[in-house]
C-alpha cells in the first residue's frame, strides 16, 4: 500500500488527546516539558552597528538609546526559516507570513510580559515596557521566508538586548515563544517541538531502548508491570517488586520522570538494577535494553468466540502488535465475530491506522489525503494480506473521543461496508501533519499538511465518522441495548442513510454540520453498562440482524 513521506519526513495523525499512561517506565508523558534553561545561556551573538543586514532606513531604525542592534544565533534564524518555509510551500491553506511574525515577536511576551510588538503596516515596532525601542522593516519580498525569519530573529535579538529577563533564557525557550503561539493560529495541531520534546516525541512514534517494566506512579520504583518477551521478563522481575537502584543511582528520591529516563538508553546498552522482593534481601540484575514501543493493542476472547481487540493509539510497532493479538486469539478457536474497540483512541501515526484497514479490505479505496493544491494521494487496499475471512462479522466501536488515525480507520471500514460501526459520533479531526526531525538545532515542526476525505469523499474534519448504529442517546440502563437492537429490526432503519446523509451534506454551512453530527452526538462520559459493546456481541451473534446493519457494499463504495 501506498507509504506517505521518507527518510526524515513523516506524516502522522497528532493526537486530540492524551495517548499515554504517566506511569508508564517505557512511555513517554503525554506532554513534554519545556527544557529548562542552563544558567546564563543566550542567543545574542556579538554587537555590531544598526545597520547588520541593510541600512537602518530599510532594516532596523533603534529608537532608543538602552538598545543595542546585535546579530542573532545564526541556528534561530535558519530553524526559523525552516519553518516559515514549510508554512509558505505546504501547510493546508495558503498562509502569509507577516501575522506568523507579528504574534511571534508577540510571543515574547510569555517570557517578558514589557515585550509588545505593534504592526503597523510598512513596519514592525518593538516596544518594551511601554517605550518604542526598534522598527523593523519587512523584506522586500513580502512572503520571503529567509526575509521574516532575518526579521523575526533580530527583533527577538534586540529584545534580549533591554531584556533581563530574555537574557537569561535559553535559545529553545526562545524559539519556543517565537514560534508556537504564532502556530495555534493557524490550527491546533500545528506546532514546534523544542530538541528535548522532539526527543520524547520520537519514542512514542518510532521506539526506544528499555527494559520492558511498568511503574506505579503512587510508589516510586515499584514495578507494576512487567511487558512479556522483555528484557525484564527475561531477568525474573516480577509486579510488585521493587527498584532500588538504577547503576549506582538510588531511586527513592527520584522524580518518575527522571527514574524512568535512567531506564531507557541506547538499544543494546546495559543497565543494572537492584531489585528488592517483599523483605528478601536485595538482588542485582543486568538487563540489556531492547527496542520497545508503548503498548498500544490489548485482546480478549470471551466463551462465545467473540475476539475482540482494544486498540488505544497508533504507533509504528503497532501494526505487528494488531496481527498478533488478532492471529493469537481468532486462532485459539471457531471465532464467531471480531469487535475492534477505538473508544478513547486519540490516534497517532496515520500510515499504521491504513495499513490495519488494509488486513480487512482485498481492494478498493481507504482514504484520499488532499493538500492545497488538490489531491496527493488516494490509498488503495492491496489483496492477499486479509487477516480474517472477509465474511467475519466484524463491529467497529467510536465515541467522542475516538479521533485523527482511529477515525481513519473507523471511516474506511465503515464506507466500504466491511464493517458496522457502533456507538457515537467521533471527535472530528480530518487533518494530516507532516513531522519534519531535520531541524537544524534537533528540534521538530509539526504541520498540518493535507485533509482526509473517507472513501465517499467526505471530509473527516470537524464531522467524524457517524456510527451505523447509535447508542448516544440512550439512557445508562441495563435494557438499553436491547432498545438499540431492537430498533435495527423496525421498517425505518436504513444502515445506507448514514453514509448518504454524510455524502450528500452541505458542508458549507455551520447549522449543516450541526444538523449532520446531531444524528449521532459524540459521547465520552463513562457508562455502568457497557452499551456500545453489548450492542456489538448480539450483533456478531446473530447473523440476520448483523446483515440487517451492515451497509451493502456496493453503496458504500465510492462512485
Amino acid at each position: 500500500m501506498t507509504i506517505f513521506g521518507s527518510g526524515t519526513l513523516r506524516l502522522v495523525l497528532a493526537s486530540s488527546l492524551a495517548l499515554v499512561s504517566a506511569c508508564s517506565a517505557d512511555t513517554p508523558p503525554a506532554a513534554a516539558p519545556v527544557a529548562t534553561p542552563a544558567a546564563g545561556s543566550s542567543f545574542l551573538g556579538s554587537l555590531t552597528s544598526t545597520n547588520w543586514f541593510g541600512s537602518s532606513s530599510t532594516g532596523v531604525k533603534l529608537l532608543s538609546e538602552n538598545v543595542s542592534a546585535p546579530i542573532p544565533a545564526r541556528e534561530m534564524e535558519d530553524v526559523l526559516a525552516f519553518v516559515y518555509r514549510g508554512i509558505s510551500s505546504n501547510y493546508v491553506d495558503r498562509s502569509s507570513l507577516r501575522p506568523v511574525v507579528v504574534a511571534g515577536l508577540s510571543g515574547l511576551s510569555r517570557l517578558d510580559p514589557k515585550v509588545t510588538v505593534q504592526d503597523q503596516g510598512s513596519n514592525l515596532r518593538l516596544v518594551y515596557d511601554g517605550k518604542p525601542i526598534a522598527q523593523l522593516d519587512p523584506p522586500a519580498s513580502t512572503e520571503s521566508p529567509s526575509g521574516w525569519s532575518r526579521v523575526a530573529a533580530t527583533g527577538a535579538a534586540l529584545a534580549e538586548s533591554v531584556s533581563p529577563a530574555l537574557r537569561g533564557t535559553a535559545t529553545d525557550d526562545i524559539l519556543n515563544a517565537l514560534l508556537n503561539p504564532a502556530l495555534q493560529n493557524l490550527d491546533p495541531y500545528t506546532r514546534y517541538l523544542t530538541p528535548t520534546q522532539a526527543k520524547l516525541e520520537q519514542a512514542g512514534r518510532r521506539g526506544f531502548g528499555g527494559v520492558g517494566v511498568t511503574l506505579d506512579p503512587e510508589q516510586i520504583g515499584m514495578i507494576r508491570a512487567v511487558l512479556d518477551d522483555t528484557p525484564a521478563a527475561r531477568a525474573g522481575l516480577a509486579a510488585g517488586d521493587r527498584i532500588l537502584s538504577v547503576g549506582d543511582t538510588r531511586v527513592e528520591a527520584l522524580p518518575q520522570q527522571q527514574l524512568i529516563a535512567l531506564l531507557r538508553g541506547d538499544i543494546g546498552s546495559t543497565v543494572a538494577l537492584t531489585v528488592q522482593r517483599g523483605a528478601d534481601a536485595p538482588f542485582t540484575r543486568t538487563l540489556t535494553r531492547q527496542k520497545l514501543f508503548q503498548t498500544t493493542v490489548r485482546g480478549q476472547r470471551d466463551g462465545d468466540g467473540i475476539v475482540t481487540i482494544k486498540l488505544s493509539g497508533f504507533n509504528e510497532g503497532t501494526l505487528d502488535e494488531f496481527k498478533t493479538e488478532v492471529k493469537k486469539y481468532t486462532g485459539a478457536g471457531p471465532t464467531k465475530g471480531l469487535i475492534l474497540d477505538l473508544r478513547d483512541n486519540p490516534g497517532g501515526t496515520f500510515r499504521t491506522a491504513l495499513d490495519i484497514a488494509d488486513l480487512f479490505l482485498a481492494d478498493g479505496p481507504m482514504m484520499t489525503a488532499r493538500d492545497r493544491r488538490g489531491i496527493v494521494n488516494e490509498t488503495i487496499a492491496t489483496p492477499g494480506d486479509e487477516i480474517v475471512p472477509m465474511k467475519l462479522p466484524m463491529v467497529v466501536l467510536t465515541n467522542g473521543q475516538t479521533a485523527s488515525a482511529s477515525e481513519v480507520l473507523a471511516a474506511a471500514l465503515q464506507d466500504r461496508g466491511r464493517a458496522v460501526v457502533v456507538g457515537s459520533g467521533s471527535f472530528g479531526k480530518g487533518l494530516v501533519q507532516t513531522v519534519y526531525e531535520d531541524l537544524p538545532n534537533k528540534g521538530e515542526f509539526i504541520m498540518t499538511t493535507m485533509r482526509l476525505h473517507s472513501p465517499l469523499g467526505y471530509s473527516l474534519h470537524k464531522y467524524g465518522v457517524i456510527p451505523t448504529v447509535c447508542t448516544s442517546r440512550q439512557a445508562d440502563t441495563p435494557t438499553a441495548a436491547s432498545h438499540v437492537t431492537a430498533e435495527i429490526l423496525t421498517p425505518d432503519f436504513h444502515p445506507e442513510d448514514v453514509l448518504y446523509a454524510r455524502r450528500t451534506a452541505d458542508r458549507s454551512t455551520e447549522a449543516a454540520r450541526e444538523t449532520l453530527t446531531g444524528l449521532c452526538p459524540p459521547f465520552t462520559k463513562a457508562r455502568s453498562n457497557d452499551i456500545d459493546r453489548q450492542v456489538a456481541e448480539t450483533l456478531v451473534l446473530d447473523p440476520t440482524l448483523y446483515a440487517r446493519a451492515l451497509p451493502a457494499p456496493t453503496i458504500a463504495k465510492k462512485n
